[in-house]
């Protein structure tokens, strides 16, 4: 009986979420050069790109945070697995 996903595919996901972070995190969320005074779209559209770089640094964040909570958890687990490999080799051994 297996956990169903092996070391190397956690370290896929593990990094395959911190590319997703970085290229979340470099996107290019600006509305550019609004010229337009007091225009209501202007600080509509402002406003809209503020949410959505604040939205953006928020979920490559999580993603980057996410991706170090399941390296650990792999490391962690290959070597308690190691460990106890060890253990259960050292019962049969012939005394």
């Amino acid at each position: 009986m297996g956990f169903g996903i092996t070391p190397d595919q956690l370290n896929s996901i593990v990094a395959l979420w911190r590319r997703s972070s970085d290229e979340i995190a470099g996107l290019d969320c600006e509305a550019g050069d609004l010229s337009l005074a007091g225009s209501r779209s202007a600080e509509s559209l402002r406003a809209c790109a503020a949410a959505v770089h604040d939205a953006a640094a928020a979920l490559s964040r999580h993603l980057a945070g996410s991706a170090a909570a399941l390296e650990k958890f792999n490391t962690t687990t290959v070597e308690s697995d190691r460990a106890c490999a060890a253990d259960l080799a050292a019962l049969r051994r012939p005394r």
